[in-house]
């Protein structure tokens, strides 16, 4: 690329940016300094999103006011204030520009679920969790649509011999398939093209840091692209789009209106109505994207750090069994069987606090300028919520660095939790695949636990300390010792 177009790509943002810092109101919240261009980003310790939610963050008290390049941002350090904003309208907006609106989405604006907001967002939203109920997401349905897939984990898992590399793809196939088969009525096998393309491309869309800089700064696609794995990031979304229009080609040549076969099919019936412009094959695609990306990889991510805790906490996985043969023994799990496994689901409360998959929230945006705790907040201002702090701070915690279940049961056994236990955000964009992933979770780790024992390689032990922190914690392949109960 030109030399001189970049300088005055890079002076015009500087000139924006100083504008801006010079214009900005002196009761926004405090904060680390920002350079122009980048914003607060050198400033802050971490890796990944963690930069957000660290100590170079906490020190500034319940709000922290940053710079993500351009744009003013504020991390929510306090629960309290974190459950009253996120409960109004004015902070559910969410970030719009080149990235989300071009690179991210199609046509030059945000489509799908995650990244819409206002009207579309509830209309998007309410139909997709209407047909997902329809196709297998309602409670009777979920028990023959996720066990199958829990036993072909097993499957795998035995097929690997008594040393298993614990890694990405092992949870992420049958998780995947979940949604898929809702979604599209058919399953992928492990070593099917398309799949493997899906899951490779999903992973590193969590994994990569560019993830975050490009949504921050969307300006990085001028100045080395290809070092900064942008041209990457753009080319995974456009392949994976691209799969998806095909299977959606493939849906509309044998639609039967009269009879929907799955989602896509429902959201196809509804495009030809034309009752609704807010209905169209683009807006399918990212509809399917957002669910497979909001409902697989953080799924199958937890399953690795639970797999993880059960071998370095060998009391805590016989305790677990323990209970299971005391319930069900050796029959196959049902949704209304875990009401009675109470410490199981504490094992995987616990991890999933300590693990925090997702450290704070996807980010929010206020709809309009506003008032919060004194400070002024601009329209358009970025909202993250600490979701790792609220579900460490020794304030809410005993002991909250320590594993310990115990915490989520009360005096009479009986599985609880406190409402800052938010490993899948909270108020009004909570996530929308939380019952379906609770399911799975539940599922897969009594399935798992009862036909599986785990147990670590004297000399290559897990450490829950080895992780890659893109936009999502990932922990790093590790191995264990399986053997069938």
């Amino acid at each position: 690329m030109d030399a001189t177009f970049i300088l005055i790509v890079l002076f015009i943002f500087t000139l924006i940016h100083l504008y801006n810092k010079r214009s900005r109101n002196t009761r926004f919240p405090r904060g680390p300094p920002s350079i122009p261009l980048i914003g607060s980003y050198p400033f802050l310790s971490g890796v990944g999103i963690e930069k957000f939610i660290g100590d170079s963050i906490k020190k500034y008290g319940a709000l922290t006011g940053l710079y993500m390049g351009t744009t003013p941002a504020v991390i929510i350090n306090d629960w309290k204030i974190a459950k009253r904003m996120f409960a109004k309208d004015e902070f559910c907006g969410r970030v719009k520009n080149y990235t989300t609106e071009w690179a991210r989405s199609m046509g030059g604006e945000n489509l799908g679920i995650v990244t819409t907001d206002g009207d579309r967002w509830n209309t998007q939203r309410t139909f997709a969790m209407k047909q997902l109920k329809i196709f297998g997401l309602s409670k009777k349905h979920l028990d023959v649509t996720i066990l199958p897939q829990a036993k072909e984990s097993i499957q795998y898992l035995e097929s690997k011999g008594d040393r298993v590399e614990i890694n990405s793809t092992v949870f992420a196939v049958p998780v995947l398939n979940v949604l898929w088969s809702m979604m599209t009525g058919i399953s992928l096998e492990r070593d099917n093209v398309e799949m493997v393309e899906l899951l490779n491309g999903l992973n590193f869309l969590f994994s990569s840091k560019v993830f975050l800089m490009s949504m921050m700064l969307p300006w990085i696609r001028f100045v080395f692209p290809n070092l900064t794995g942008y041209n990457r990031r753009v080319n995974t979304l456009k392949s994976i789009q691209a799969m998806l229009k095909r299977i959606i080609k493939e849906h509309q040549d044998t639609l039967d209106e009269n009879d929907p076969r799955d989602m896509i099919d429902a959201f196809l019936v509804e495009i030809n109505s034309q009752k609704d412009p807010e209905f169209s094959v683009d807006q399918l695609v990212m509809t399917c994207l957002d669910l497979m990306a909001a409902g697989s990889e953080t799924t199958s991510t937890t399953l690795q750090w639970i797999v993880e805790y059960l071998v370095l906490y060998p009391e805590v996985q016989e305790a677990c069994y323990k209970e299971i043969q005391e319930n069900i023994k050796e029959s196959d799990v049902r949704l209304e069987d875990t009401d009675s496994l109470n410490y199981c689901q504490a094992v995987i409360a616990e991890v999933q606090r300590l693990s925090a998959v997702a450290v704070a929230s996807v980010q929010h945006t206020t709809t309009q300028q506003v008032e919060v705790e004194g400070y002024v907040l601009p329209k358009d201002c970025v909202l993250l919520s600490n979701l790792k702090l609220f579900m460490t701070n020794p304030g809410l915690w005993v002991e909250p660095l320590q594993f310990n279940p115990s915490r989520f049961l009360n005096e009479a056994g009986e599985f609880t939790k406190p409402e800052y236990f938010v490993p899948f955000g909270h108020g009004k964009r909570v996530c929308m695949g939380e019952n379906l992933a609770k399911s799975e979770l539940i599922v897969f780790t009594v399935t798992l636990i009862q036909q599986l024992k785990f147990e670590s390689i004297p000399g290559f032990e897990p450490d829950v300390n080895n992780y890659t922190a893109g936009f999502t914690r990932i922990p790093s392949v590790f191995n264990v010792k399986i053997s069938r109960r």
